[in-house]
């Protein structure tokens, strides 16, 4: 068990140089998280529909929550690809050496993600709204 743990930790603890020898192990330690977060939210989603069939109200409730999955995928699946986008370009910037910029991505990125992950940001509120 300990064994198991300790290999565990080796490949998902530290830092993932993508540049070593093992590029394809490498990519998928890189993307199972994404693809694991997507599946969960993938079945929370699943779980509320059903619990809401069953528990809510019936088909009109099952409906109503139904019609707004794809509005909730379509910003899960836009976040993801800015989180994945910022990474490109700051690993880019360390990658050519380039300090400054690498600090300035990361200052973007923490202020889109603060901008965007506002409860009360401008897009859902017109979209709730209306």
């Amino acid at each position: 068990m300990k064994n198991a743990l300790a290999k565990f930790k080796k490949i998902f603890g530290g830092q993932l140089d993508l540049t070593d020898k093992h590029l394809f192990r490498n990519l998928i330690v890189f993307t199972l998280p994404i693809v694991l977060l997507t599946t969960l939210q993938l079945i929370y989603t699943e779980a509320d529909q059903i619990v809401v069939n069953y528990y809510g109200g019936g088909y009109k409730s099952f409906v109503a929550v139904s019609a707004n999955n794809p509005l909730i995928n379509l910003l899960i699946g836009l976040f993801v690809g800015i989180a994945v986008g910022a990474n490109i370009v700051i690993a880019k910037a360390r990658g050519a050496g380039d300090k400054e910029k690498a600090e300035r991505s990361i200052q973007s990125a923490i202020l889109l993600s603060i901008i965007f992950g506002r409860r009360d940001s401008w897009f859902l509120c017109e979209s709730l709204s209306s």
